[in-house]
């Protein structure tokens, strides 16, 4: 059975002391490290701190990485979200200023890219609250924008946009 001094000179060992600075640490040879270290039960003993030093490292790896995880989907998560309402704004503005157009307002080269890249920012938007949500509730809000789309299409159908009544003329 190994004594508290002999349980110490294994802890250093154990974290990588050298046998000639575990000897100085007790005052003692370097012959005196060599035989401990002959001893099963301080082999036993440098293992079992070895064993326990990796446990604490790797709960302790496992416990930064969670958060690090945790932390990286929180922030996805607000970005995800940040871009799909902001496209989501941005089309409600271009479709509000369709709703106001006179002829001499836009061209309507102008009217096709910008709800292009509206589309996109959703798009984009959707992909990404797709990787951090999951597939239900990214289906769900792909259920609103089909929603908005038809209520869009109905209000196309119901009345002409000032280009349409230009290019009638």
């Amino acid at each position: 059975m190994l004594n508290t001094e002999e349980l110490k000179a294994a802890e250093l060992i154990a974290n990588g002391a050298s046998e000639q600075s575990v000897a100085e640490h007790f005052g003692k040879s370097r012959s005196w490290v060599q035989r401990l270290k002959r001893r099963d039960d301080f082999k036993e003993a440098v293992e079992a701190t070895l064993e326990a030093a990796s446990k604490a490292l790797h709960q302790h790896t496992e416990e930064r990485l969670t958060n690090d995880l945790n932390s990286f989907r929180q922030r996805f998560n607000e970005s995800a979200d940040l871009i799909f309402n902001t496209a989501y704004v941005y089309i409600q503005k271009v479709e509000e200023a369709i709703n106001h157009l006179s002829v001499e307002d836009i061209s309507p080269a102008r009217i096709g890219s910008n709800l292009k890249l509206g589309a996109e920012a959703l798009a984009l938007g959707v992909e990404l609250k797709q990787a951090a949500l999951g597939i239900d509730q990214v289906t769900e809000q792909i259920d609103e924008l089909e929603k908005l789309r038809e209520a869009r299409r109905d209000r196309t159908t119901e009345q002409q946009s000032p280009i349409a009544e230009f290019e009638a003329s």
